[in-house]
């Protein structure tokens, strides 16, 4: 299959607000919206400074919070900052399943799937970022390290399942699916980066390079 991907909405509804994601209870009391504001301005603060530069006074003025309210819900800032990455993990997988359920028009499994990241980049910005740097982070520190494996290893494995059973069904062509779920894989790292330079411009452009250069290789 060749051509151009036209660009069209594919979604039947936008992507969950994170104040209603299943993340957090759906009624979040008083203390708990106090939490979530606080990691939410993490992310923020992580996304436009940097892991290192991230500080609570900073996270605190983006919360509109006091420094103690912080120090009551989190016992250290390498605490919160563990926190804000799972939070973008969790968030971004239920985010992400979501938006493969109402696609309209796509129907290959690995095309909805890729469909779904890319419209999750656009609508968290700031939470792709924070997957970005988090890599670089993970050279020095262990719990980074496990955590962006983990996150590595999950999405890899996904497309590898769907690859094996796409194959099984003729789907899509023969070859050596480990090879190739590491290929769509790095595509997909190649959308993140793009998507911390420019969303708006850049990563719709790149999204139909990538989805035309994945028919190539997949589709009989």
């Amino acid at each position: 299959m060749g051509g151009s991907i036209e660009r069209k909405p594919i979604y039947k509804k936008k992507a969950m607000d994170p104040q209603k994601s299943n993340y957090l209870a759906s009624r979040l009391s008083k203390g708990e919206k106090s939490r979530h504001r606080i990691i939410e301005a993490t992310i923020s603060s992580i996304s436009k400074y940097g892991f290192e530069e991230a500080s609570i006074s900073i996270i605190a003025k983006i919360a509109k919070v006091n420094k103690g309210l912080i120090v009551h819900y989190f016992k250290s800032r390498d605490e919160l900052v563990m926190e804000a990455i799972n939070y973008v993990a969790i968030l971004g997988a239920q985010v992400t399943e979501t938006l493969i359920k109402n696609t309209e028009e796509a129907v290959d499994p690995i095309e909805k799937y890729l469909y779904a990241t890319f419209e999750w980049m656009t609508n968290y910005p700031e939470h792709a970022h924070l997957i970005i740097l988090l890599f670089p982070r993970a050279s020095y520190d262990v719990k980074s390290r496990n955590r962006a494996q983990k996150l590595y290893q999950t999405s890899w494995d996904r497309i590898e399942k769907m690859l094996q059973d796409g194959i099984k069904k003729n789907r899509y062509r023969q070859g050596n699916h480990v090879q190739l779920a590491r290929q769509i894989h790095m595509f997909l790292i190649g959308a993140i980066v793009t998507s911390s330079m420019d969303p708006e411009v850049l990563l719709p452009q790149y999204r139909e390079h990538c989805l035309f250069a994945v028919r190539r290789l997949i589709l009989i």
